[in-house]
């Protein structure tokens, strides 16, 4: 997946940059790239909380993990936000959703998307997080008790794909369909995107315009 961003969308979006001249397009091109570039940091995020799982560092794994799944939704929500915007969607999102603590932003995710299993399977791990996080300074617990709870219910793997690379497939469908959207006669960007979306498609074995009918408009 790495690859496709690295050998793929940044380089390429950035040369596509370069020969954009009308200022509100140049605009657009530099926040996409950023989201690309975000992505790639959360993919380097993914291997530090596999470290952290491995050496043992539960409760550090578990924040961690959860400063992720927290950010992984407000990308998305900001990004439907301004595709509702452009489309004219009937949900509609208030402008400091950002503001809203984890629990409030999977309301907020459901109003946005037809995925039953992952809201469910966010739902579980924000209870997980209640109960371990913010019981760290219970003394009725021991952190021993509470690294137990972590390791047993929400390993790497879980994690990952139950939560983690589902949430960065949504975002990649949203953000293939909000480029589209914001430059759709710019046909050197859409032939672009056709080639990674292809390449992704390849290495998720998945297929982005499927995950694009979750949207909800």
């Amino acid at each position: 997946m790495i690859s496709v961003y690295e050998n793929n969308i940044i380089p390429k979006f950035e040369a596509i940059l370069k020969t954009e001249t009308k200022p509100e397009e140049k605009e657009n091109l530099k926040r996409t790239i950023i989201i690309f570039k975000q992505d790639l940091r959360n993919m380097v995020i993914q291997e530090k909380l596999l470290n952290y799982y491995q050496k043992e560092d539960f409760i550090a794994y578990i924040v961690l993990l959860s400063q992720l799944i927290e950010f992984r939704l407000k990308q998305f929500i900001s990004q439907y936000k301004e595709l509702s915007a452009l489309e004219g969607y009937k949900i509609k999102i208030k402008k400091d959703f950002d503001k809203n603590p984890l629990g409030s932003l999977i309301d907020i995710f459901e109003k946005c998307i037809n995925n039953k299993s992952l809201i469910s399977n966010l739902r579980k791990f924000n209870f997980l997080r209640k109960k371990t996080i913010h019981n760290l300074f219970d003394v009725d617990y021991t952190i021993e008790e509470i690294e137990n709870i972590i390791k047993e219910k929400i390993t790497p793997k879980d994690s990952f794909n139950h939560i983690i690379i589902p949430l960065l497939n949504r975002n990649t469908a949203l953000i293939n369909k909000l480029a589209r959207t914001k430059h759709p006669n710019n046909q050197q960007l859409k032939k672009f995107l056709n080639i990674v979306i292809e390449k992704y498609e390849e290495e998720e074995k998945l297929k982005i315009n499927e995950l694009e009918k979750e949207i909800k408009k």
